[in-house]
């Protein structure tokens, strides 16, 4: 399953730098991969583990790249706003009534 993850990250990472614009990339997983790298790395540190270091090492780099690529790249995004018109209410009622009626324009 990390395998067709990271595949999909290392995809976008291409097509950031083509488009110079970090809107297909995630941010929270371009981060969670990066820290799941450093704890792994960590963890096999701490029990002298070539074979659980090694590969959690270069995904933490690999990360880490992401992360300086979303940076390099987040400020030549360009932000699409949403603007959404909100219904006007009119009162037409002048007695005091609690009659409102609600009419949208396009």
């Amino acid at each position: 399953m990390i395998v067709v993850v990271n595949y999909v990250v290392y995809c976008l990472q291409g097509k950031v730098i083509r488009t110079k614009s970090v809107e297909y990339m995630p941010f929270f997983l371009s981060l969670v991969n990066f820290l799941n790298g450093c704890c792994w790395t960590a963890y096999a540190l701490i029990k002298f583990d070539l074979y659980v270091a090694i590969p959690n090492g270069l995904g933490a780099f690999f990360g880490l790249i992401q992360l300086i690529l979303y940076a390099c790249y987040y400020k030549l995004t360009p932000k699409n706003e949403k603007n959404v018109e909100l219904p006007t209410a009119v009162n037409n009622n002048t007695s005091g009534g609690g009659n409102v009626s609600v009419t949208a324009e396009r």
